[in-house]
Order: C-alpha cells, then structure tokens, then sequence
C-alpha cells in the first residue's frame, strides 16, 4: 500500500493550496459558508453526489464504486477558533478575532485530497465512500446536527484523525477503547449577604466560601474518585465583587470537567453537586450550581483500531504507527459518530513544523503561535484513503468481532506502570459492555511475570472472577510476591476497579531444567479391574517421582 502515499504526495500541492486558502480565511461555529463554498469547488470536477446541508453548511459527497459494499464515511472539521494568530505566516489569518489553531483546515485539505485519490482508484472501491465535511465542531456539537441530517444513514463505518504539531511527520497513534475524554461543565453562583469590608461579620461574605468549595472540589477528586480512572477538574474563572470596600452579595465561578468513563461521569456530578451545596451552607450560604454535559468519552472501535494499524503500516511503513499510551482529556464531537457506527479517531498525525528539533516544544493545538509541517499532510490523505479501501475478510463483522488480524497484540496486552508492583492497563469496548475475561487474565499474568527477574517461565496458573469488569475505565492489577526462591517464584495477582475486585489470580513460575523427570517406583503390571475400586498394590501410593539433581520432587497418584 505504499503507492497510496506516493499518490497523496503527487497531489500535495493542491491540498497544501487549499489548506493556505482555508487556513486565510477562518470561520467560526456552525456557520462556515465560504468555506462550504470552497469545499464544493474543489470537489466540482470529481465524480461524486455532492450535497450541502440544511442546518448547517457542511457539505456531504458520496463516492460509490463499482461492486456492492458496505459504506465507510471519512469526516474532516471545518470550523476555526476565536482568536487571534500570531504565527508570521505569510498565509496568517486575515480576519482579527479568528484563527486554525487546532488544525481543521489542514483536516478539509487532507480530505479534499483523499476524495481525488479515491476519485482515481473508483475501480477498486468496494461499496461506497461518504466523505463528511463538518462544521462546528469547537464546542457547536456540529457532528449532532449532521447526523441529525442524515449523515449516517447507511453508514458501516466510520474514521477520522486528527493532527498533531507536538508529534514528528510520518507517525501517527491510536488506540482502542476510550480515545478522548468526556467533558462536563460547571458554573455557579454563591449567594451570601452583601455589607461594608470594615464589618464582615454583620455580612455573610461570598468569597471565602467560593474560595473553600474551589479547593475542596479538588480534595474530592483526589478521595472520591479512582485515581487509575482519570478525572480532571478545573475552575478556570472566578469572578467577584466590584471595589475594595465592599463585600458582594454573590460570586460567581465556572470550569469544565473531563472524564474517560460515563460511570465516572454521572459520580463527579453527584460528587460536585454535594461538595458546593455542602460547603456553601457550612458558610451561611446558598449555591446555584448547573452542570451540563458536554461532548461524550470518545470511543474507539478495537477491530477499527486494529485496522487503522494496518492501514498505517502499510500505507507509512513499519514504524509509522505508535501505540497512544493513554487517552487525551481534550474532548470531540467524533464521539457522536462513534456511539453510532463503529470506527475511530486516529489521534494523533505527527506534523511537527521542520524548524522545531524537540516535537513536544513545538508550540501546541489551540496556541496563537501553532505551526504545521505541510509535508505531514500527504500522510493523512494515505491514512484516509486506505481506511476507505481496507477490507475485513469475510466472516467478521467490524464492531461486532475482535480484531480480526491483531497488529499490535501489546496494545491489547500493554501494561503501564505506576510503581514496582502496580499496573494498570485498558480494555477496548466490546459489544457485551463488559471486559474480556481472558484479557484481564493474560494481563494479570504479565502484571505478575513483570515483577519476576530472570528466565522464569510460566508454571501454574488459578484465576476466578469475583464480578464483571466494566471496559468503561481502566483495571488496576496489583501484585503480591509471595515467594521468591532458587528455581521457583510465585505470585497473587489481584484486578481492580473503582467498584472493588474483579479477579484474584495466583501462578507460578520456575527456572528452566534440562535434566528428565524418572519414577524411583514403577507401577504395578496389574493394577485391579477398571473399575474395581481396588488397587493391588497399595504402596504404591504416596510414592515420589524424583528428579535426577536434588532439590525436586512431586507426587503422583493414579485413580482407576
């Protein structure tokens, strides 16, 4: 799948033009006509169905091959920040107030310019190629409204990606399971009882007790909430009082919070809403607290996830593709697609700007100094072209299977760290909305084996489950050593997660021995009738089958 990339870089002059012309003219929110306008343009000469929304300026193309197929539908965002850019390009934004900070005007161009591959190689689609220009996706809720429209209609999968100037040109990441992070916001009003500065005590003064439920909302995150699930909470704006001498009746604060699991999600509001009401009353006054949900957990299909490793590989080269080790807490409105058709977001390109020697020094998404490296966009007009073109053979439904080919088996089996006997690993979201028992216990058994040194090799094993694992948040395997000795090591294993124990698991592990195994007695000719009950020779029992060296031996018994 090489030649996919050598068709996006022939063509990558044209897409570099498109992103400089988007990337000059900004727009924000659902309301992108210019750029609707030059989105269809650009497509114009192509032979796709190319229609424009109601609700929205988005714009939807279907590419349809020759032989029947399922649909696969490819979506880029459109929409840019409300601020103001300070990069010194020579394309820099022309309109104050407005700037592609986050990289979607490189996301049309790259999908523009997969939409002509594609175009080229229409003999070799199977099925059909939805290509998904989205508007408002900055906290508009754009992909909503779309698929609201109709968007997915027919839709079997699905795939988008998102850049990165923090990671190096010809890499991209993934991951299966949660992806980015679900976010909730938080706003307040606390209401005490205005007076003069002077006499604090004939007021009830809303600032301390703003100031207290601040810092005991980030206490309660801390005791109340996993912290192998991560939660983060911020009060980003506080806003109280008018002059020196006067004490407010009320203040006011706000801040988001962004969780990885919807069950986690639904505990930080009760969480919350007990914290504020709690502390507010504790000084005399009262709390008008409002929580809405933002965008979704980002999920990750794990055969699509699976796939797009292929893809990368193939389509990049072999070290193209790296594992995401954990999930980004930014949020996505993707997560609206996911939740109805199985696919993913590829997080993140790499497209560190070639000037930049240190990737994560690079000025970052959402910064008025973010840079690109237009070179990275052939990559991801190769990554979207193979998704479109990559099949599942026969027999296994995306969504439904586990991955058909794993590409990567130590993204399922990956353990990280946090201590020398802690670990902590993910499991993709399977249809029966729990954990895959084998999973937990293969990655119990390595959580266990990482903490063996030296060539042991697996003994025994005895594992049980004490209750269902949820694939909603991340399982805690915590390892006891229970014996080290010459030959012979072993361990207990015990899976957690927020609710309590999943599994307990104890094996073993010994040294390998090349010396044979021999019997100091042999077993009787004649043993009794099967099913005699009777054993001729009794001393038989209880014998020890002893190894050559010293130091080993085990029992045997033979039941008739």
């Amino acid at each position: 799948m090489h030649e996919l990339f050598d068709a996006a870089a022939a063509i990558l002059p044209d897409v570099v033009a498109l992103r400089r012309d988007l990337h000059r003219h900004p727009e924000l929110g659902l309301d992108n006509p210019a750029t609707q306008v030059r989105v269809m343009e650009a497509l114009s000469d192509l032979p796709l169905d190319v229609q424009s929304g109601t609700g929205t300026t988005s714009v939807v193309a279907d590419l349809t091959g020759d032989r029947d197929g399922p649909t696969v539908l490819l979506r880029a965002d459109t929409d840019a920040l409300p601020m103001t850019e300070d990069t010194g390009l020579e394309f820099q934004s022309t309109v104050e107030g407005r700037a592609h900070a986050c990289g979607h005007d490189a996301h049309t161009a790259m999908l523009v310019g997969a939409a002509r591959v594609l175009s080229d190689r229409r003999d070799e689609i199977t099925g059909r190629v939805r290509f998904m220009f989205q508007p408002g996706e900055e906290g508009f809720a754009g992909a909503r409204v779309m698929i609201n429209e109709g968007v997915l209609d027919g839709v079997d999968r699905a795939f988008a990606l998102h850049i990165s100037p923090n990671q190096r040109v010809g890499v991209a990441s993934c991951r299966p399971g949660a992806v980015l992070a679900g976010d909730t916001s938080i706003t307040c009003t606390i209401t005490g009882r205005g007076g003069h500065a002077s006499a604090p005590y004939r007021a009830t003064d809303p600032i301390p007790a703003t100031a207290a439920i601040i810092t005991a909302l980030q206490t309660a995150v801390t005791r109340e909430i996993d912290v192998f699930d991560p939660t983060v909470l911020t009060i980003a704006h506080v806003v109280a009082g008018t002059t020196t001498n006067v004490i407010p009746e009320t203040a006011f604060f706000e801040g988001t919070v962004r969780c990885i699991s919807e069950r986690t999600r639904e505990r930080i509001r009760e969480v919350v809403a007990r914290t504020v009401h709690g502390v507010a009353e504790a000084h005399g006054c009262t709390a008008n607290l409002e929580m809405v949900d933002g965008y979704p957990v980002t999920m990750n299909d794990p055969t699509e996830a699976a796939r797009f490793a292929e893809v990368c590989t193939s389509a990049l080269g072999d070290d193209s593709y790296r594992l995401l080790p954990a999930p980004s807490m930014g949020g996505e409105d993707f997560a609206y697609v996911l939740q109805k058709v199985p696919g993913v977001m590829a997080l993140f390109l790499g497209v560190c700007p070639a000037d930049e020697p240190n990737p994560r020094a690079a000025p970052s998404l959402h910064s008025n100094r973010m840079r690109l490296n237009e070179d990275g966009m052939a990559h991801g007009v190769a990554l979207h072209v193979g998704m479109a073109l990559h099949e599942v053979p026969p027999g296994l439904t995306p969504g439904t299977e586990m991955a058909w080919e794993v590409v990567d088996f130590a993204s399922l089996m990956g353990l990280e760290a946090h201590g020398p006997d802690v670990f902590v690993g993910i499991s993709p979201e399977y249809p029966w909305g729990r954990v895959y028992g084998g999973q937990v216990v293969a990655q119990g058994l390595r959580a266990a084996q990482s903490t063996v040194d030296g060539d042991y090799h697996v003994h025994s094993l005895h594992a049980y489950f004490i209750r269902g694992g949820s694939s909603d948040e991340p399982i805690r395997y915590e390892v006891d050593r229970i014996r080290n000795g010459r030959s012979f090591v072993t361990r207990r294993v015990v899976a957690r997660q927020s609710d309590g124990a999943i599994l307990n698991l104890s094996c073993s592990f010994h040294l390998h021995e090349d010396q044979a195994d021999v019997q100091e007695s042999l077993l009787p000719d004649d043993v009794g009738e099967p099913g005699s009950g009777t054993v001729e020779d009794w001393s038989i029992l209880g014998r020890r089958v002893a190894h050559q060296s010293t130091g080993r031996s085990s029992n045997w018994l033979r039941v008739l």
